[in-house]
Order: C-alpha cells, then sequence, then structure tokens
C-alpha cells in the first residue's frame, strides 16, 4: 500500500463524510458569503434540518425544493453586496414608499391592505424551502401536505434568490414570477387593487410590473420550516 491508499484508508477511517445536513450547512454558509460577504448563525437552521431528517429532505428534492436559510436583512436601494447584481429599479422602491404597494390580508369575510413599508425590501429571517425549477409550480403544494406552512414568494425575494442561489435551475432559464404583493392604482387615497406584482425587465430581475388576471400557478410556493 502506497503513500497515497494509506491517507485515504485513514481519511475514510477518521474523518468520515460529514453527511447530508452537515454537508447543507456548509454549502449555505457558502452561498451566504458568495452574495452577501458574511456568514450567519444557522442553528436553528440546523435544529430544523435535524428535526424533519435525512429521508424527508430527499422527499423534497424529488419535488424540486431546496431547505435554505434566509437571514433578515434590509434590501434598501443603496445596500451593497458582493452577489447582488441586478436590484430592484428605483420604480419599485418610490411605489413602496409611497403606498402604492401592499399586502392583501382576509379575515372571515373582512379584507384589507397592509402597507409593509420597509419590509416590501427586507429578507425575513426563516429556514425555508424554496421552489427551484425553471417554471413554477404547485404540485408540491398538493403533494408536501399542511406542514410545512406554505406562503408566496415577495418581490424581493423573486429578485434576491436567483443570485443568492445561482445553481438553481430557475436562475439560469425562467426568472419571471408574480409575488405576494399588489399594485395600487391611483394615489395615496385610491386604493383600489390594480394587479399582483410580477418581476421583469431584460435580466428578469429588476423591473416591477403589474399583471391582471394572473393564473395563481405562477407564483412560486415558499415552505417555511
Amino acid at each position: 500500500m502506497n503513500g497515497n491508499e494509506i491517507v485515504a484508508v485513514a481519511k475514510r477511517l477518521f474523518f468520515p463524510q460529514k453527511g447530508l445536513i452537515a454537508d447543507i450547512l456548509e454549502r449555505e454558509n457558502e452561498y451566504h458569503r458568495n452574495f452577501f460577504g458574511k456568514k450567519f448563525n444557522l442553528r436553528t437552521f440546523s435544529e430544523a434540518l435535524a428535526n424533519y431528517g435525512e429521508s424527508k429532505i430527499g422527499f423534497w428534492a424529488e419535488l424540486n425544493l431546496e431547505p435554505h436559510f434566509i437571514p433578515e436583512i434590509l434590501m434598501s436601494e443603496d445596500a451593497d453586496f458582493p452577489g447582488w447584481k441586478e436590484k430592484p429599479e428605483k420604480s419599485f422602491y418610490l411605489a413602496v414608499h409611497t403606498k402604492r404597494i401592499a399586502e392583501i390580508e382576509i379575515e372571515g369575510e373582512r379584507a384589507s391592505l397592509v402597507f409593509k413599508h420597509k419590509s416590501h425590501y427586507t429578507l425575513l429571517a426563516s429556514s425555508v424551502l424554496i421552489d427551484t425549477g425553471a417554471f413554477p409550480s404547485l404540485d408540491a403544494i398538493r403533494k408536501i401536505g399542511p406542514e410545512p406552512v406554505v406562503r408566496y414568494e415577495r418581490f424581493i425575494e423573486s429578485n434576491v434568490f436567483p443570485q443568492l442561489f445561482p445553481h438553481m435551475p430557475r436562475s439560469l432559464l425562467s426568472k419571471t414570477a408574480f409575488c405576494n404583493e399588489f399594485f395600487l392604482s391611483g394615489g395615496i387615497g385610491n386604493k383600489k387593487v390594480r394587479g399582483r406584482l410580477c418581476i421583469g425587465g431584460k435580466t428578469g430581475l429588476s423591473s416591477v410590473r403589474w399583471c391582471r388576471n394572473l393564473p395563481l400557478i405562477y407564483a412560486r410556493p415558499v415552505f417555511v420550516l
């Protein structure tokens, strides 16, 4: 047995592969470093993965869902991150500040407009499953069951995710998606909903458009672990 073979045997015996969850955490640190320029505390993310287990993670993969940790960060117009190459256009931030973008909250038979202000361009701290496919699909929602809790992507997430996780097919092909916020027609005094936001532009990431009569299938699901 030569020296290289001895080293290989020693690595197998004393330095086994880290395992699926450890590999996911290591990869997540790399994504964060490349995009944000720093690492984050992944303890809650690690606990969530351990709680579901490797078999569940494999089932998610069959549905084109990947577990990721999203840090709470304000993606403001002047924010500077090394991996954020395509920022939303100024019109998005202007629409937020002039209260022309809102979410609709429904309680029973009552619906109300909720203005999130800076939250519209803040990433929310959470462990999530992200739809990786080139095109949005509702199959995962039908197959995954009542847990984890499902919601739909917001505009800032549809802008950031393809850049934060550039390996995903969605990053290489179709970036167009409809988002969970709504554009209001008229000025501040006019509360009429015009349509759900979607992303567009030359890169598919930067511009805000509002679309009417949208089929729900184009909204990407986000599952909160």
